[in-house]
């Protein structure tokens, strides 16, 4: 006889990292011939954002941008630990944190970072990952 048990656990989670693949790249403010956006890579657009500040931690220090990436459900996000660890992982729509700047519909990232990589009116929704 087997018997499961579900045991609640918690969790100091400090980063959100996201992986949206991105379809129209020239709908933001940026001319990318040369693959010049922060966090690029290849058809995805990979920022790993501090919970807290809102801080894009492996952005271009200098650059500012303003964002508005169309996605159809080609999407990753993961909270992850102090030491980069995944905590928990979900994927399709853009969740809302990823649209500060304006509803995003679950399709659009959408969302202004300042030269420091910080995301103008960061605000953190954790309850996608329940």
């Amino acid at each position: 006889m087997k018997f499961t048990k579900k045991i609640k656990q918690t969790f100091d989670v400090i980063y959100l990292k996201a992986r949206i693949g991105v379809r129209h790249w020239e709908d933001s403010d940026w001319e990318d011939s040369d693959n010049l956006i922060p966090c690029r890579s290849g058809d995805n657009w990979i920022p790993i954002i501090e919970l807290q500040t809102g801080k894009i931690i492996n952005w271009q220090e200098g650059k500012n941008a303003s964002i508005h990436f169309k996605s159809c459900d080609d999407n990753e996000f993961y909270l992850l630990d102090k030491d980069n660890n995944i905590i928990v992982g979900i994927y399709g729509y853009v969740i809302d944190m990823m649209c500060p700047k304006e509803n995003g519909y679950g399709d659009y990232v959408i969302m202004d970072i300042d030269s420091n990589g910080f995301i103008q009116d960061w605000k953190v929704n954790l309850k996608p990952f329940k």
